[in-house]
C-alpha cells in the first residue's frame, strides 16, 4: 500500500511539481491549496505526511 501525502500548497505549478515527483516515486498524492483546505484534506484523507508551503512574513 503507498504511502499518501498530502500537499499544502497555493501556488499551482509547485502543487503539480511536487505531485508528479512523488507520484512517480509510488506516493499517493492529496492536494490543498490552503491551510483550511488542508485541515479539512487530512481529516477525510488521513494523509501520512503533510508538505505545507510556509507563510509569508509581513
Amino acid at each position: 500500500m503507498p504511502r499518501k501525502v498530502l500537499i499544502v500548497e497555493d501556488i499551482a505549478t509547485n502543487r503539480i511539481v511536487l505531485n508528479v515527483k512523488l507520484s512517480a516515486a509510488g506516493y499517493e498524492v492529496v492536494q490543498a491549496t490552503s491551510a483550511e483546505a488542508g485541515l479539512s484534506v487530512s481529516v477525510s484523507e488521513q494523509p501520512d505526511i503533510v508538505l505545507a508551503s510556509a507563510a509569508p512574513t509581513r
